[in-house]
């Protein structure tokens, strides 16, 4: 099983504190004398506020009004969501069968699974790959 701990190394003593110790200390415990793998990284800022609002506020309905225009049809935000996740994140699409059905399942994060500086390279991503299909994305400040 899994754990993640946030913290923060204290002084020069180089001694890792743990948010949280309470549970945390129960959860050690119940790995007492297993082998395990430690993995340190730097916590990053999951995606804003700001950077959600943009998403669903400027760029699908942005694609969506673009889209009505070319071809007359009123997409949800919903379904262009899910061709952003197909075409631009998730481009390694996999079909599983269940029960004979067609299922497609993909890998990777989702827009709500990314972090600030994940975010802004999917924006970049987004705005190239619709401005090739001559829908410009303006910024968050534009």
């Amino acid at each position: 099983m899994k754990h993640t701990f946030t913290g923060w190394i204290e002084d020069k003593s180089l001694a890792v504190k743990l948010d949280g110790m309470r549970y945390n200390s129960s959860v050690l415990e119940s790995l007492l004398g297993k082998e395990l793998t430690v993995s340190i990284d730097t916590k990053k800022k999951p995606r804003s506020v700001r950077q959600n609002a943009w998403y669903w506020g400027v760029a699908v309905p942005t694609i969506i009004a673009r889209l009505r225009d070319f071809d007359g049809e009123d997409y949800t935000k919903e379904v262009i969501h899910e061709y952003i996740l197909q075409e631009i994140i998730h481009t390694d699409g996999n079909v599983v069968r269940v029960l004979g059905r067609p299922i497609i399942t993909y890998s990777g994060k989702t827009t709500s699974q990314m972090n600030t500086e994940e975010f802004n390279q999917f924006k970049l991503k987004l705005q190239e790959f619709f401005a090739i299909k001559d829908i410009q994305i303006p910024d968050p400040n534009e």
